[in-house]
């Protein structure tokens, strides 16, 4: 894996603000579910208003909002986003919760299997999850529905490691590489990256609203915690695996000691 700075403050930034965009486009898809039912005389009760699918979920995305907006009032520099012991499922929690009306609407189910505690820097690891749940989710809207949509987040600690694996999987149909494409920039010596190289370069996307930043970020942190990021398949769905060490202080103290 190769070396890269980690977020400065600057980008710390702009990613919560795209997160804060992310919430907010709730309300207008809201509105829009509303027309629709009102077009087709389908009736919404008062309790359904009020229910998560319609006025509950502007109220979770203007919650959601209010606490990206401390966060990001909050960012200095990556120091900023401290070191602490946390779960991973609580951080997967925390970033499903920010797509929570975009998972119901393509009722798309969200499960971390088997947690664990270990040293991180949970507002960045939470960004690492959202991405990958955002691009998900993005290729669960452009397929049609022939199975129960899934996302998962399996953990476990493989014998004489002294790391952790993640395995983000989806079933959304994979990634088709034709449709890779980098913007403001040509691939290098005119040739196209192999798949499992290329959505980690900046500015690669295969969708026309893309910024090609998700999965440059999602590298970036996770090296920053001396982890990695591969892509093991992207045919029927794609299959990540993501490594963290189980003693990052250790590490980061052993690396200032150098």
């Amino acid at each position: 894996i190769e070396t890269a700075a980690a977020l400065n403050g600057v980008e710390l930034y702009s990613d919560l603000t795209h997160q804060m965009g992310n919430a907010l486009s709730t309300i207008p898809e809201v509105v829009e579910a509303i027309a629709t039912a009102a077009s087709k005389d389908r009736e919404i009760t008062l309790n359904e208003l009020l229910g998560p699918r319609y006025l509950g979920a502007i109220e979770e995305s203007h919650d959601r909002i209010s606490t990206l907006l401390a966060q990001a009032a909050d960012v200095r520099s990556v120091a900023s986003d401290n070191l602490q012991r946390a779960s991973i499922c609580q951080i997967w929690n925390d970033a499903t919760s920010l797509v929570q009306y975009r998972l119901h609407k393509y009722d798309i189910s969200t499960s971390c299997q088997k947690d664990f505690s270990l040293e991180v820097y949970p507002l960045q690891l939470r960004q690492v999850f959202f991405h990958l749940l955002l691009n998900s989710i993005s290729a669960f809207s452009t397929r049609a529905r022939r199975q129960s949509r899934k996302i998962e987040l399996h953990a476990h600690q493989p014998k004489g490691t002294s790391n952790l694996l993640l395995r983000y999987i989806d079933n959304a149909g994979g990634i088709n590489p034709s449709t890779l494409r980098q913007k403001r920039r040509q691939w290098s010596d005119g040739k196209q990256l192999p798949v499992e190289q290329a959505i980690f370069t900046r500015g690669v996307t295969s969708r026309q609203d893309g910024s090609g930043n998700g999965l440059w970020i999602v590298r970036q942190i996770l090296q920053r915690h001396h982890g990695g990021i591969m892509l093991i398949d992207y045919h029927d769905g794609v299959v990540f695996d993501i490594e963290l060490p189980l003693d990052l202080r250790l590490l980061t103290s052993r690396r200032k000691e150098m």
